[in-house]
């Protein structure tokens, strides 16, 4: 689970602080340019949000471990024994991990909410003990509707053909592209 955003701050401090038989929270936490995961970890961990949770269970930080993924990295950058140890150890996923930038490059809008989501669907497809998998889609999605209702929606493109094309196409080419296909 991602647990840098909004609601990963929420969702990890409610879940911890309510469910205290939780043994081990396995957070996956992405570099940023001036702090490693560790870093960003102790800081949310010191946002006032957390201020109960640290009264009423002190060590709670004990059951939290941080792994790096890097969203331009092949499999998220995940080495083949954090891969292994969340395969053998999770039971439950929570995957809220996406950008919410209107104005996001489509590459990066891409890598992050359909090809990491479609790696974290590939792990957890091989997790034994899975009992739940709970994906919190960007709030942008379906945004040109103006009712959205809670349906499977049918797309002009499907999710591997849009990753291929901004794998191999320039920015502006797939701009261009997707501007023909919301017209149609």
């Amino acid at each position: 689970m991602s647990s840098t955003g909004f609601l990963g701050k929420v969702l990890v401090e409610k879940l911890l602080r309510s469910c205290p038989d939780i043994s081990t929270m396995y957070l996956l936490i992405r570099s940023n340019k001036n702090k490693c995961p560790e870093s960003r970890l102790n800081d949310i961990f010191e946002n006032p949000l957390y201020n109960r949770l640290n009264k009423e269970m002190p060590n709670f930080r004990e059951k939290v471990i941080p792994l790096i993924v890097d969203f331009n990295a092949e499999d998220l950058g995940l080495s083949e024994n954090d891969k292994d140890l969340l395969m053998r150890k999770v039971s439950i996923v929570f995957h809220l991990a996406a950008t919410v930038h209107f104005k996001e490059k489509m590459k990066t809008a891409v890598t992050i909410n359909v090809v990491a989501t479609n790696i974290i669907l590939n792990i957890a497809k091989h997790m034994p003990n899975l009992k739940s998998f709970i994906h919190v889609s960007t709030l942008y999605a379906n945004c040109h509707l103006k009712h959205i209702e809670e349906r499977f929606y049918t797309y002009p493109i499907n999710h591997k053909n849009l990753i291929t094309l901004t794998r191999v196409l320039p920015e502006n080419v797939i701009e261009e592209y997707l501007d023909i296909i919301a017209s149609s």
